[in-house]
């Protein structure tokens, strides 16, 4: 090959050739080069086989701030049972004084606001599969029944809706018509659902994932055949927990009521271990007004944990001394700035269940109970021609008001009350002829029913 060598030569070159002043001006900062390269591959490979955990907290360790809360707020809570058989709803002032503001429920579970209605409503969920509400200064009234164990609720401001997460689906109650839609279905044990102003909706169940669903999404979503977008995998698999979004609706705050931890997971699908107890059973969350706080309720050991988003520390915020023993499996929370006071009676009776026919009868009725005598149960039937307020109570023969039935503003239609015997508190009650009487304003009707046990 013509003007191309064949052999290359070993030259050398001199101390003072340019060539090798260049390559020792050049030494240094390549060997810098390589030296950090070299450490960050080195970091790399550390990073990828090490493993990092959050350091463990004991309540018992922690400090006590009972007076954690803004000032001018309440916490509330629900009250499900550790063990089951939790009754009562409690609220926890700015100053740590606990007050039980509902009873009657057969482990209450979802809590939830409507902070916007002319009276700011409270609702609340149970075993019992109702769902149900207090306007301030009033008593509990059924919203609506039939649901399958209700877990979480979640209140949309913009549509007066609510989002029920139970068993395993998550409907969409219409509060102003009470039609029903199923969102996603088929998933196992859900336990909460949150929904963001542009549609959203965010989920978890028993497989530890966090599901959103998609204002686009076809429903219903079905876990076998149409599934939920999987937003992060495993977060807290086996959870009984809780969820609940910042208000700049970019994190959610996952709890694992199994392994003991919290996790930050971001709308992008991030996820962060925020918080691992030792001895702590997390479930209910709520964030303070500020976004500063995450609140976290202790199942099984009857507190509730003040966490600082900011600081990353937390103090005791209530337990059995400091609510005087009014915390029993604590599960949902609010905090409101509205005062809810406690109500003379207790609560909606939440052994009663209500089912309501569209047929619009001629007049206004109260019919006879049946079966009549009864032992476990009986059904007490009433009919309104137009939309009222009604009252539906018992008295016993001495004319002490016993149980409320029914009570708050219905529309026109036939109503059916199925009572097992019980009083408010779930007791029942004794053998005897009682009262039941239905007030609507301008006309009362009163029949009697016979219990036998």
């Amino acid at each position: 090959m013509s003007g191309v060598p064949t052999d290359i030569g070993v030259f050398s070159l001199s101390d003072s050739s340019p060539i090798l002043a260049q390559c020792r001006k050049n030494y240094k900062p390549m060997r810098n080069a390589i030296k950090i390269s070299l450490a960050i591959l080195g970091l790399s490979l550390f990073l990828s086989t090490a493993s990092f955990s959050v350091t463990e907290i004991s309540t018992g360790d922690l400090p006590v701030d009972t007076s954690n809360l803004p000032a001018g707020y309440f916490l509330y809570v629900t009250n499900e049972g550790g063990g089951g058989g939790g009754t009562t709803v409690v609220q926890i002032s700015d100053d740590g004084t606990a007050t039980v503001v509902g009873t009657g429920f057969n482990g209450p579970s979802g809590l939830a606001q409507n902070t916007l209605a002319t009276d700011p409503l409270l609702y609340v969920s149970d075993d019992n599969n109702g769902l149900y509400t207090q306007a301030l200064g009033d008593v509990f009234t059924t919203v609506a029944t039939g649901f399958n164990n209700p877990n979480g609720l979640y209140y949309d401001v913009a549509n007066n809706d609510m989002y029920i997460a139970g068993s395993d689906r998550v409907l969409l109650l219409d509060l102003d018509t009470m039609g029903q839609t199923v969102l996603a279905q088929g998933y196992n044990n859900l336990q909460t659902v949150v929904q963001t102003t542009s549609g959203v909706v965010y989920f978890t169940d028993s497989s530890g994932d966090v599901f959103l669903i998609n204002p686009t999404d076809t429903l219903p979503l079905d876990a076998i055949s149409n599934p939920a977008t999987v937003l992060a995998s495993g977060v807290a698999p086996g959870t009984e927990g809780g969820l609940v979004m910042d208000a700049s609706e970019t994190f959610l705050y996952v709890s694992d009521y199994n392994e003991g931890k919290v996790f930050k997971v971001s709308t992008g699908g991030s996820v962060t271990e925020l918080v691992d107890f030792s001895d702590f059973a997390p479930r209910g969350l709520a964030l303070s007004p500020d976004g500063g706080t995450l609140y976290i309720t202790g199942y099984l050991s009857d507190e509730i944990v003040a966490y600082d988003l900011i600081n990353d520390t937390a103090t005791l915020f209530a337990d059995g001394a400091s609510t005087g023993g009014l915390l029993n499996g604590p599960f949902g929370m609010v905090i409101s700035a509205n005062d809810y006071p406690p109500f003379d009676g207790g609560a909606w009776d939440t052994a009663v269940l209500e089912d309501r026919s569209e047929a619009v009868p001629d007049q206004l009725a109260l019919q006879q109970n049946y079966p009549n005598p009864f032992n476990s149960g009986t059904v007490i039937e009433f009919a309104l021609p137009r939309a009222s307020d009604v009252d539906v109570r018992l008295y016993n023969l001495a004319g002490q008001e016993v149980l409320r039935l029914a009570t708050g503003a219905r529309e026109v239609g036939s109503y059916s009350l199925l009572w097992d015997g019980t009083d408010a508190q779930g007791r029942p009650l004794a053998s005897g002829v009682y009262l039941y009487r239905l007030e609507t304003g301008d006309r009362t009707l009163t029949r009697s029913l016979l219990l036998l046990r």
